[in-house]
């Protein structure tokens, strides 16, 4: 018999069933850190937004925009498009949209002088059309929770 050289069918088989083992404890230990980046991200994005609005009441107050918001009682309300037609939240305008859509950011901004009279209180809603709603009132952080619907309204 020839002396061949090579790895026989059971030595293969090792090595695929090690490398599908290191694989799966990969993916399993990988996953939940990019889960959490998209979710942190996302709540970045929703501070650039109040950080958006804050920017536009001031605007407003010293007159210098006068369209792209509605007035409402004690305060203003911005769309997340408005904040962009504004050149306040640096988002292109092709991933943001006027209501809720696949695939886009949308949602509204509800700006109101806070009780005590000094300040506003922002309340956002926000959703990136797949996965993420950004809500936050009053004072504190912002909080985020699996979702799709907008439900802060400018009324």
């Amino acid at each position: 018999m020839d002396n061949k050289k090579g790895f026989t069918l059971i030595e293969l088989l090792a090595v695929i069933v090690i490398l599908a083992i290191v694989t799966v404890i990969g993916a399993t230990t990988i996953l939940p850190y990019i889960q959490n980046a998209g979710k942190d991200a996302f709540t970045d994005e929703a501070n650039y937004v109040i950080d958006a609005a804050s920017n536009a009441v001031s605007l407003i107050q010293i007159n210098s925009i006068t369209n792209n918001y509605t007035s409402i009682t004690n305060g203003y309300c911005f769309t997340l498009k408005n904040l962009v037609d504004l050149g306040l939240w640096n988002k292109d305008a092709n991933v943001v949209s006027a209501t809720a859509a696949s695939n886009k950011y949308s949602g509204t901004v509800r700006v109101t002088k806070a009780s005590s009279g000094n300040g506003y209180v922002y309340q956002l809603s926000m959703t990136d059309g797949k996965k993420y709603l950004a809500t936050k009132a009053t004072t504190g952080s912002i909080s985020i929770t699996e979702s799709t619907s907008a439900t802060v309204a400018c009324s």
